[in-house]
């Protein structure tokens, strides 16, 4: 009588991977070939995960809008995406708030930003209590006043060499030529100093003023002898001889009616006058 014997317990394992084997060929055949039984279980899986997924996000979607966040102060000059998401805010509303700044313009009030936010009433009316505008700057809304400007009888060599295209040898000629008509009284008077341009008269005119009182001394004409005369600014030595012999010839006429009937100008009469009485 033969005793049949059992199998091993390796032989057993190596058969059970051998059938896991070709069980799993089988069903990789059966999902991944092209066959008409194939494709309509893949579809049907796809559609069963697609939905799956589908019934996930609408559940997160409707968590997340029974979400409610605390509003806070916010400067609507400075709205971001962030802030308008937890505001409630369609990302449209801070477009049209960058768009606003583009244009060099600041949201300034409240009515201001619902007009270029473009939000309904009811979004406006929830928010408007947390809008927030910092304390205005004067010196950011008012317009500062230019400096003062100096005096130009008073001027320095170092205020002079401030203006632009003067340096020190134009300020030295232009104190030079002060001192010589005791003062300025009249921005003409800048073209008689040598070789200032036009531009920088203009200049001085932006940095000083001329002033009174201009500090002349004047001098008596009935006394004043022909040398002193010719001494004086805008008289030369043939102008003073010609005051004198007037003066000689008519000694009852006035100075302003001698200089009435003198060739002069106008403004060398203006002048003249300056230095004396």
């Amino acid at each position: 009588m033969s005793i049949r014997k059992q199998p091993s317990a390796f032989y057993q394992q190596k058969l059970k991977a051998v059938l896991v084997l070709i069980g799993l060929v089988v069903l990789y055949t059966l999902l991944f070939s092209e066959g008409p039984w194939n494709r309509k279980t893949k579809s049907r899986i796809v559609d069963i995960h697609d939905q799956a997924l589908s019934q996930r996000l609408d559940s997160l979607l409707q968590t997340q809008a029974k979400i409610s966040y605390p509003l806070a102060p916010f400067h609507p000059n400075f709205l971001s995406d962030y802030r308008a998401y937890r505001l409630g805010l369609p990302p449209e509303t801070v477009d049209r708030v960058q768009a606003y700044h583009q244009k060099g313009m600041w949201i300034s009030s409240r009515s201001v930003f619902q007009k270029v936010s473009g939000v309904p009433d009811s979004t406006y009316e929830r928010i408007t209590p947390y809008l927030k505008f910092p304390p205005k700057r004067l010196s950011h809304y008012k317009k500062v006043p230019p400096p003062a400007k100096l005096n130009l009888n008073r001027a320095s060599a170092e205020d002079l060499q401030k203006v632009r295209g003067i340096g020190p040898v134009y300020s030295q000629r232009i104190l030079a030529y002060r001192d010589r008509i005791q003062a300025f009284v009249s921005w003409d008077q800048l073209e008689e100093v040598n070789g200032l341009s036009v531009s920088t008269r203009d200049a001085l005119k932006g940095h000083f003023e001329i002033s009174l009182p201009f500090e002349i001394v004047r001098i008596p004409f009935a006394e004043t002898t022909l040398d002193a005369l010719a001494n004086l600014p805008y008289i030369s030595y043939e102008e003073a001889r010609w005051l004198v012999a007037q003066r000689t010839k008519s000694p009852e006429l006035t100075l302003e009616e001698l200089l009435e009937n003198s060739p002069w100008d106008a403004p060398k009469v203006q002048r003249i006058k300056l230095y004396l009485y």
